[in-house]
């Protein structure tokens, strides 16, 4: 083998090997996409240019490498790439359910149908990230998509509803802040009601626009200066033709050309205005010629330029078909009306499961609620029970002591002070019992006393002598709380005279609570 030979295998090993291990990762698609952000469209673009599709090793990288070449390349108005390569984003987004990056892979794959005209196909995706765009609030998402389904109704004739989504592009731009953004739905919203023959809203935001031109793009500059020239051409000629100049002075596209024919026409200028649609013709900007063509046709028939006149015929009956088929076509409106009516439908359910969900949460809550304060009350009464128990205990003993007269003084004292313990420091329920016992026993009476008060005291009396209250459930049976109240007075030694100013009560109705009393028993 020669040196030659050798020399050219070492170069093209090496020049593989370079190539396989330089290998791109997501740091390298995130810092493009920084650029993108930034709005450093062609350095991003360049960026992308310089990628080895074959050095993207994961799925991950290449739905973002192909989400890139697609963004960038629209955003620089250059040659979209194949169907495929968005498409392949979007499948892989979808699976794996990231919604931010499926709302721009949906978001320009509706670019990439407008640019090829494919108007209905354009909606669909629009209308998905739309909603995707709607559940994240991201408003930069919302107000570029507002702005897209604007111009797809635009195009395809549905005013309404351009007027619609301009007023939720100038909503999304105000609540952004930024100048160019509202701006440019200034734009759209005069466009729209140009559209629709409201010549006075649309001066209105023509003069907005106009107000704020130093806030626009010099690359949408033609563009803006056309809509909104177009505003003025029937109450200020002058002023839409000034601003139709200008425009062309950036950029000479179309429409602008068509419009300042219009101008030349009006004026009476006829000769001006057709060496204006010529030029029009001449534009490679993708704007159906129809109108032009047929101007021009005019023109030519009124100055019997037979051959021209036929040419011109010929072009526009070509073409009329396809371009009719793209403005009347209501299905693009109909596929939006069934996105909204999903969307609200989907909304409303998530709105109905969100209740269903909160009132089971609330229903749970109670019962658990219910359940602790069951379990507080049941505690609450064992606790109860055992200090009455505890009490009455002490209380016997007590009572052994003396009547046996086998205790000192001290003993008994202890138990008191067991007793007073419980009671004012270990059960509130007591404490209060026995200041209403007190109260009775001190001449007081029960005319202000609450059912809970009645409660209290009953469950006193019960532990301070739980052998006269067990005489007296055993002998009556009570069936309230009063009754029992009734009974424990008589207990305590009071008369009738005492019970009547106690319970603040006649003497009929002593009679009468006695009979009930003694009816309970016999049962």
């Amino acid at each position: 083998m020669t040196m030659s030979k050798i020399f050219i295998f070492i170069s093209v090993v090496a020049f593989i090997c370079y190539g396989c291990g330089h290998r791109i990762d997501s740091a390298d698609l995130n810092r493009i996409d920084s650029l993108v952000s930034t709005e450093k469209y062609d350095s991003a673009y360049q960026e992308v240019q310089k990628i080895n599709p074959q050095a993207i090793v994961n799925p991950e990288d290449k739905a973002h490498y192909n989400l890139l070449l697609t963004k960038t390349s629209i955003l620089t108005d250059h040659t979209c790439p194949s169907d495929s390569i968005i498409d392949f984003s979007i499948s892989y987004y979808e699976k794996v359910d990231d919604k931010e990056h499926l709302c721009d892979a949906y978001y320009y794959k509706a670019e990439v149908n407008i640019n090829k005209g494919e108007y209905e196909q354009a909606i669909i995706f629009a209308k998905k990230a739309e909603n995707l765009a709607n559940q994240q609030d991201n408003k930069y998402q919302q107000h570029k998509i507002a702005e897209c389904i604007a111009y797809i109704n635009g195009v395809c004739g549905n005013y309404n509803l351009k007027l619609q989504y301009s007023r939720h592009a100038l909503e999304y731009a105000s609540k952004i802040g930024e100048q160019k953004y509202i701006v440019s739905a200034y734009v759209n919203l005069s466009e729209a009601f140009q559209y629709m023959g409201v010549s006075d809203s649309a001066i209105i935001y023509s003069d907005k626009v106009i107000g704020m031109i130093e806030n626009v793009d010099t690359a949408n500059m033609p563009y803006y200066l056309n809509t909104i020239g177009y505003a003025y051409i029937e109450k200020n000629p002058q002023k839409a033709r000034d601003l139709f100049e200008k425009s062309l002075s950036y950029k000479p596209l179309t429409r602008t050309l068509e419009n300042l024919a219009w101008v030349c026409h009006l004026e009476g200028n006829e000769n001006k205005a057709y060496e204006y649609w010529k030029q029009a013709l001449l534009v490679d900007d993708n704007v159906p010629k129809a109108n032009v063509l047929h101007n021009i046709l005019q023109y030519d028939l009124e100055h019997h330029n037979i051959d021209g006149a036929c040419e011109r015929l010929y072009s526009i009956v070509s073409i009329k078909d396809s371009l009719n088929n793209v403005l009347k076509d209501r299905t693009i409106q109909k596929i939006q009306q069934e996105f909204d009516e999903k969307a609200t439908q989907e909304k409303h359910d998530q709105e109905v499961l969100r209740w269903v969900v909160a009132a089971m949460a609330l229903v749970i809550i109670i019962l658990l609620l219910l359940g602790y304060i069951q379990y507080r009350r049941h505690k609450a009464r064992m606790l109860l029970a055992e200090h009455q128990m505890l009490i009455a205990n002490y209380q016997s003993e007590i009572n052994m002591l003396k009547s046996n007269r086998e205790g000192t003084e001290q003993q008994i004292a202890e138990l008191n002070k067991k007793i007073n313990d419980l009671i004012e420091q270990d059960s509130p329920r007591l404490y209060h019992g026995k200041m209403l016992y007190d109260q009775i026993v001190e001449n007081g009476t029960t005319v202000t006393w609450t059912k809970e008060d009645y409660h209290c005291f009953v469950d006193f009396y019960k532990a301070k002598d739980f052998a006269s209250y067990s005489k007296i459930v055993r002998k009556h049976h009570p069936k309230t709380v009063h009754n029992t109240l009734f009974l424990i007075l008589y207990e305590i030694g009071k008369d009738d005279k005492d019970v009547r100013r106690i319970m603040g009560i006649t003497q009929e109705a002593i009679r009468s609570t006695r009979f009930r009393i003694n009816k309970n028993a016999r049962k």
